[in-house]
């Protein structure tokens, strides 16, 4: 619907007879699947997303191999895998220390070396301006010129 001016589709469940939804956006926005199932979601993923989300594991070796099953399903429907942009979310409080922010700034980095190019933060209920004020300086500068 977003690429052409009255779209029809006939499949199995669903059809759609000259739908319209103008104005067409141009570019059209960027498709964004957050999955973590091995058998479905990923290779969806590699097949027609432009982007994946999944929160990061505990075990690397966990995100590592959901990661090449979508490279995997990129690969054979044709696509090239680097052109997927991956994010990860993480959910853990602020920094409060020089030493915590070293520890995220470290593990985003790391992140990024495996491929994560997109961070999702979710830093709970916020009440200190002081916290983001030390993210923003210590992991958020650095990663941008880095």
């Amino acid at each position: 619907m977003w690429t052409e001016k009255s779209p029809s589709f006939e499949g199995k469940h669903f059809q759609i007879r000259e739908a319209m939804a103008p104005p067409l956006p141009d570019p059209p926005p960027p498709i964004c699947i957050g999955s973590q199932g091995e058998q479905i979601g990923l290779p969806l993923v590699g097949r027609q997303a432009d982007m994946w989300n999944a929160f990061f594991p505990a075990n690397e070796e966990d995100w590592i191999r959901k990661r090449d099953i979508v490279w995997r399903s990129a690969e054979e429907a044709g696509r090239d895998p680097a052109s997927i942009e991956i994010s990860a979310t993480r959910e853990a409080p602020l920094p409060t220390s020089d030493e915590e922010s070293a520890e995220w700034l470290e593990t985003l980095q790391h992140w990024a070396e495996i491929g994560i190019s997109h961070f999702v933060l979710d830093f709970g209920h916020v009440t200190s301006t002081e916290l983001i004020e030390r993210f923003a300086e210590q992991v958020i500068k650095p990663m941008k010129s880095g």
